[in-house]
């Protein structure tokens, strides 16, 4: 620190230095120190040697460290704005794994699956089944109803989340409803005895009579394993995520979601029974008084809902 009441002046003239500037390292002796005469007055003396100014043409050995030290603050400075600029740049390019980590429990997967499929058995229903005799027959694509994805990725439980959560959510959304449709599409029923009581009807039209309850495991898709196999569900979700989900961090948790999926589908269908489907249709072999009844001809189901109880 300097004392803005203290210059050279007031230094006796024995106890002056002989240099104060040695930033020559090639000389040997230091230059002489050239002082100017005082020619100012008193006053002038005492108001202009507390100026920054008069210290720096006093004496030119000073100037060197007070402007060395505010340029190495300066540089520490720069350096330090430097490494912060850096450290953002390395954490932007940098991501921390935990970004792409699904942290939704599974359980809130199966609940909103679950919503989704009873929906849709609340408006299921069959079409374009024929009834010939007690045997029907329906094409694949004869079971309707209303597709599952929306519920499931609307359902309380999954809606609003973003980042790895929300991609976790779509892709289990996409698969397991798209499997499900694909199930539905080529759903058939082949040529099995649901009305028995149509093989003789004493009239000239058999009236609507339900089906007898059939387990829904003797229709046929070729693409019930879809719903079924959880490691097939598994690999297909892992094909639905960004890249950088694909990780193992994820893969327990898509393992759980996969296994209790399958799960559910395959106890519905060992114990899911189609009922209530109502048959009706022609009896052409009535003519009284030569023939009082016949096997229906060309029979049809009636598109009521709620097969599924």
């Amino acid at each position: 620190m300097f004392n803005s009441k203290f210059s050279l002046s007031d230094i006796p003239k024995k106890f002056q230095p002989a240099a104060s500037n040695f930033e020559s390292t090639t000389s040997e002796k230091p230059p002489a120190l050239k002082l100017e005469k005082q020619t100012q007055s008193s006053d002038q003396t005492n108001t202009s040697s507390a100026s920054p100014q008069n210290l720096q043409s006093t004496s030119s050995s000073s100037k060197p460290s007070v402007d060395g030290s505010k340029m190495m603050k300066r540089s520490l400075e720069q350096t330090e704005t430097n490494g912060d600029n850096s450290e953002h740049e390395e954490e932007n390019d940098h991501e921390s794994p935990t970004d792409h980590l699904c942290t939704i429990n599974p359980a809130k997967f199966l609940s909103a699956v679950i919503s989704g499929h009873e929906i849709f058995k609340q408006t299921a229903r069959f079409n374009n089944v024929k009834i010939n005799g007690g045997i029907a027959s329906g094409p694949p694509g004869c079971l309707q109803g209303s597709d599952i994805k929306p519920f499931i990725k609307s359902d309380s439980k999954l809606v609003g989340h973003q980042g790895a959560n929300k991609h976790m959510v779509d892709a289990v959304t996409k698969v397991v409803g798209d499997n499900f449709n694909l199930w539905q599409n080529t759903l058939m029923i082949p040529n099995l005895m649901l009305y028995p009581m149509f093989n003789f009807i004493p009239g000239p039209m058999a009236p609507p009579m339900p089906n007898i309850p059939t387990q829904l495991t003797k229709l046929v898709s070729p693409f019930q394993n879809h719903l079924t196999n959880p490691s097939l569900i598994a690999q297909q979700i892992v094909g639905h995520l960004p890249s950088e989900m694909q990780n193992g961090m994820n893969a327990n948790m898509i393992e759980q979601i996969a296994t209790m999926v399958a799960s559910y589908f395959e106890q519905w269908f060992q114990f899911q029974y189609i009922t209530d489907v109502l048959g009706t249709g022609p009896v052409p072999h009535f003519h009284p008084p030569f023939s009082f009844g016949g096997p229906v001809q060309n029979g049809h189901t009636l598109p009521i809902p709620t097969p599924f109880k």
